[in-house]
């Protein structure tokens, strides 16, 4: 299989600004290829806008399966307790 220059995209988080984002980003050729959300149902209507993008449980799988991560979530603890550098995300 070639390899790809394009990054595949991910996003945390199902609201207006991920889906508006992901549609552009979608449209000018980028592969958007995760998203995670607090609902299942968001995240599933999300993935389904999306050709080929998968649903993952949480950040730490959206990044497993991206190479840029569109974080749009207002959770604290996506990461399972790690740091972010503001501090937050700690338990």
């Amino acid at each position: 299989m070639p390899f790809s220059t394009t990054p595949r995209l991910g996003f945390v988080g199902a609201g207006r600004l991920a889906r508006c984002l992901a549609a552009i980003w979608s449209r000018a050729g980028y592969p958007v290829t995760v998203i995670a959300s607090r609902s299942a149902a968001s995240a599933h209507e999300f993935a389904g806008e999306l050709p080929g993008c998968l649903i993952a449980a949480d950040a730490s799988a959206v990044a497993q399966h991206a190479d840029i991560v569109f974080n749009r979530s207002r959770r604290r603890h996506w990461c399972d307790g790690e740091r972010f550098a503001d501090g937050s995300g700690s338990r």
